[in-house]
């Protein structure tokens, strides 16, 4: 029997480490107004503010992630207990995923137009852990078992290490944390988590625009445990973006347990060898993964394909135990993170079926009705969320969207096999290969030395890839999944349990994966600070952001009729409206103002000359030479490691070759004519 006065420590040790997070909420916004630091000669070390940056800050960051894994691991401690430190921290995050955000919503509501912020969230939070410890009291003292992970001294190295790791990952990623500026991916992402602010859901009104094309029902997940950031630190960068290194220790959780689930415990050396490629996926997703040609945001995609991620890891180990409740929760969680993890679902459930013996109907069966049953939600979303009183989802990037895009796959060149002829080609096999440090992606081909449940995995992503390589619009995101399965593969293979491979194999996987972070590094580490110098001379004249009025950020998008918006560097900067409105929005009184944004029947203000105009709003210009100044910008571009960069035609619309054209061409080739 459990000692109860261990799971007393335990609850105590989780509320204490929280303490800094609760008391010094103000470090990660000191750390944010230190931008101009970005542009120094060595942005990414400080030792005139080493204190903040480097252990203030951090410590703050972690004791958050403490705070809100807690209610979670209790919890998941009281509903099943487990005796792997890795599956509970996989199944404690799912489990605050969802009862921090669903109580956080309901409080919400209470509390109408008045947001629960700071120290009242905190409450609300341990408030919640103080509910699980309870639980967990009274089955004690109904004399039921409780099995605890962190019994042994394995577990507690891990946890020691993962701190660790999260520390140092804050540490060398200060500019990119707290200093570089939103790009449109990322501020789309900081608005939609300031909408569950004043909302249970992220969802915009029509009003608001091309705004409101984004979050949609299958990629909203990602903006709950954002919102928690924004409630305890406030509205700045830093917010948007450390939820994804919460989700990078939750990720590696996920990859171990998904290897050492039916099976003995790795070696500690053996997990260990999962860190570089964690690192490589962590430098991928903050400096690579982007559709903007200057920067890529943490606050996006990054944590919306990794939370996609560790759902269908969830899955994968709920489904390898036969826990159905929870194959079912995290399904559930798979289809309204990513619509890339749905898809690498039903390649699970379909490769199961296939591979596994005797086959598990039930959790394949359990997988699809899930699945069912969030299509049937998502398309009567335009019913209930009108009897509800919140708006549709949006529909960018919806399943239907990645479908179409799926379909893309220019069969006509590929029976010429014209994409081969193409250097594109061969670089997205890097994709597979480099991250994950070469030799898991290997071993996903060497199928005697698999057994059943990483045949099944290999399968899936291997046609997972195979998938997205094929198709002409393709992005770097959505090879993520791919860049960490094969490492729970190989965790799986006869590669790490045979003696002699293994001697060949781990200093194999320890040089991969060391190449792998090297080459995952960016050509140049330069915060990209446009979107600032132009909001700094920005006034919006414009009511309702506070409020979240959709018609402002409507409004808004005449500015890009000043300063075009898009994505072709080489013939103007570009950028985002909305990122331009979040600086603007922070601007301090002593920046001079060169652009005005204000209702359009509004006088015009004084020295300042008309450049655009609709029924609601103007924006004026004070100085055309600052505009041409600010339209003749050119950060660095491609933005990250130029081994991932992919031609700018891929990540849009591309046109493909006639099948008629095709047809000509095989009949010349046979020497047949054809008329």
């Amino acid at each position: 029997m459990p000692n109860p006065r261990n799971f007393r420590l335990l609850a105590m040790a989780l509320a204490a480490g929280a303490v800094p997070a609760i008391v010094d909420p103000g470090a990660i916004g000191s750390a944010s107004e230190l931008h101009e630091l970005a542009i120094g000669p060595t942005p990414y070390f400080i030792p005139a503010e080493a204190w903040l940056l480097y252990v203030r800050a951090p410590i703050v960051a972690i004791s958050a992630f403490l705070l809100f894994l807690s209610p979670g691991l209790i919890a998941a401690l009281a509903l099943s207990g487990s005796d792997r430190f890795e599956r509970w921290l996989l199944n404690g995050f799912g489990v605050s995923l969802a009862s921090i955000s669903l109580s956080a919503a309901f409080v919400q509501e209470l509390l109408g137009d008045a947001p629960l912020r700071g120290g009242a969230f905190a409450a609300l939070v341990l408030v919640l852990l103080g509910s699980a410890f309870a639980v967990i009291e009274i089955r004690l003292r109904q004399g039921r078992f409780v099995a605890s992970p962190l019994g042994g001294r394995e577990s507690k190295r891990t946890l020691l290490g993962l701190a660790a790791a999260v520390w140092l990952l804050l540490a060398a990623l200060v500019p990119k944390i707290y200093w570089e500026n939103f790009n449109d991916d990322g501020v789309q992402a900081f608005e939609a988590m300031r909408l569950l602010l004043v909302r249970p859901l992220p969802f915009w009104e029509p009003e608001a625009g091309i705004m409101a094309q984004f979050p949609g029902f299958t990629t909203m997940l990602f903006a709950f445990p954002g919102a928690w950031f924004l409630r305890l630190f406030g509205e700045v960068e830093a917010a948007a973006r450390l939820p994804f290194l919460l989700y990078l220790v939750v990720l590696y959780a996920g990859v171990v347990a998904g290897a050492e689930e039916g099976r003995e415990r790795l070696r500690s050396a053996d997990r260990a060898l999962f860190v570089l490629p964690l690192i490589a996926y962590a430098l991928v997703m903050a400096y690579s993964a982007t559709y903007d040609p200057y920067s890529a945001d943490m606050a996006l995609p990054a944590t919306s394909d990794t939370l996609g991620a560790i759902a269908f890891l969830g899955a994968v180990v709920a489904f390898l135990r036969s826990e159905r409740v929870l194959l079912c929760f995290w399904s559930g969680l798979a289809f309204f993170a990513q619509p890339s993890a749905i898809l690498l679902l039903v390649l699970w459930a379909a490769a199961a079926a296939l591979f596994q013996r005797p086959r598990p109907l039930r959790q394949v069966l359990a997988i699809g009705g899930t699945l069912a049953g969030c299509v049937m939600l998502s398309a009567s979303a335009s019913w209930w969320t009108a009897v509800v009183g919140v708006p549709t989802p949006g529909s960018e990037h919806s399943a239907g969207s990645l479908l179409s895009r799926i379909n893309d796959f220019q069969l006509a060149e590929w029976l010429l096999l014209q994409p081969l002829r193409r250097p594109e080609y061969w670089q997205r096999w890097l994709f597979l290969l480099i991250p994950c440090g070469i030799v898991p992606a290997v071993a996903l081909f060497d199928w005697k030395r698999l057994d059943r449940a990483a045949r099944t995995l290999a399968a899936a992503a291997l046609a997972y890839f195979a998938l997205f390589y094929l198709q002409a619009q393709t992005s770097l995101h959505y090879f993520a999944p791919v860049m960490v399965l094969p490492l729970v593969v190989l965790g799986r293979s006869r590669w790490l349990t045979d003696p002699a491979l293994r001697r060949i194999v781990v200093p194999l996987m320890a040089v991969g994966g060391a190449i792998g972070v090297f080459l995952s590094l960016p050509a140049t580490a330069r915060s990209v600070l446009a979107a600032r110098t132009v909001g700094s001379a920005l006034e919006v004249r414009l009511e309702g952001y506070e409020r979240m009025n959709p018609a402002l950020f409507k409004e808004l998008e005449l500015l890009s009729d000043v300063i075009p918006r898009g994505y072709t560097p080489e013939i103007h900067y570009g950028g985002s409206p909305y990122a331009w409105n979040y600086y603007a929005q922070k601007r301090k009184t002593k920046e001079t103002i060169n652009y005005v944004i204000q209702a359009a029947q509004a006088p015009p203000p004084d020295g300042m000359t008309l450049k655009a105009r609709d029924s609601h709003a103007a924006v004026y210009v004070a100085d055309d030479g600052v505009l041409s100044s600010h339209l003749a910008m050119r950060p660095a571009t491609p933005a990250g490691a130029r081994l991932y960069a992919l031609p700018r035609e891929t990540m849009f619309v591309q046109e493909g070759i006639p099948i008629e054209q095709v047809v000509e061409d095989v009949a010349r080739r046979l020497g047949l004519h054809i008329r």
